[in-house]
């Protein structure tokens, strides 16, 4: 570390506002201030001066940190996503506590955020949707069926499950189904069926489309 100037340590008081120094607030960025000329101004008007500065600079500023961003964008993503997982917790709580406290001004926060950025927001859900079907199918379901007052819940392992149950076959006509299927609820949804796993099939897409909203023996014997 550098030596701080003497000019630096000397100082009691503030040349800019006439505030005292105290010990734990003189040296605040001293090498730096000293650069800039400011080595005997205390910290709230260097901090002030910044602000200042910031203001009257910010479009320039702005474009300075967006040209840092895509240079060092990998860097960047890493620490972020590093400080995110090291903090996760403190980060939901500020969430929560911002959302408790103004709980419409932050819904329509997001909802201007949605109107402003829709080509980049498709974009993600179309890619966290290929890479989480299963989630994405159950979330669905889940509002579907809380829209409903519908009772039960599952997750994607269960529909993983039925499908390990049924061979990867459709369980009304028994044709393989791949990776093309439906997961369809034996009693529907609107028919006072619930969301649970025991409510659960996994279906064709054309036999879940021709069920539809029908009970089982309303239509089971179109499959003759």
């Amino acid at each position: 570390m550098s030596e701080i100037d003497s000019s630096v340590t000397a100082a009691t008081t503030c040349t800019k506002c006439g505030l005292h120094l105290p010990e734990d607030r003189k040296h605040f960025y001293a090498e730096k201030r000293k650069r800039n000329g400011l080595s005997s101004w205390c910290k709230d008007c260097v901090i002030a001066a910044a602000m200042d500065h910031w203001r009257q600079n910010r479009e320039r500023g702005i474009a300075t940190q967006k040209r840092r961003y895509v240079a060092r964008r990998a860097e960047f993503v890493e620490k972020q996503a590093a400080y995110n997982t090291a903090h996760a917790e403190q980060i939901r709580d500020a969430a929560r506590a911002r959302r408790a406290a103004d709980p419409d001004g932050c819904r329509e926060a997001a909802r201007q955020y949605r109107l402003e950025h829709k080509d980049r927001r498709r974009s993600y859900m179309q890619a966290y949707h290929s890479s989480h079907r299963e989630d994405s199918r159950a979330r669905a379901h889940r509002r579907r069926a809380h829209l409903l007052a519908a009772p039960g819940d599952h997750i994607a392992a269960d529909v993983a499950a039925q499908y390990l149950r049924q061979h990867g076959r459709c369980y009304w006509c028994g044709q393989k189904v791949a990776q093309a299927y439906h997961v369809d609820h034996i009693v529907p949804l609107v028919r006072g069926g619930g969301n649970g796993p025991e409510n659960l099939v996994i279906a064709c897409p054309h036999c879940n489309a021709s069920k539809h909203d029908k009970l089982p023996h309303e239509w089971s014997d179109r499959l003759c």
